[in-house]
């Protein structure tokens, strides 16, 4: 509850940045599964 007032004020920049973590993350697993795969 504390830290959803806290962030609220940049609720307009943790979505994009929340979403750009994730598309990171997702990017390396999908290759590192990939490299896995592909090298055996």
């Amino acid at each position: 509850m504390f830290l959803g007032l806290v962030l609220y004020p940049c609720k307009t920049f943790i979505y994009p940045a929340a979403l750009m973590v994730i598309a990171a993350l997702l990017l390396f697993f999908l290759t590192a599964i990939a490299g896995r795969v592909r090298c055996g």
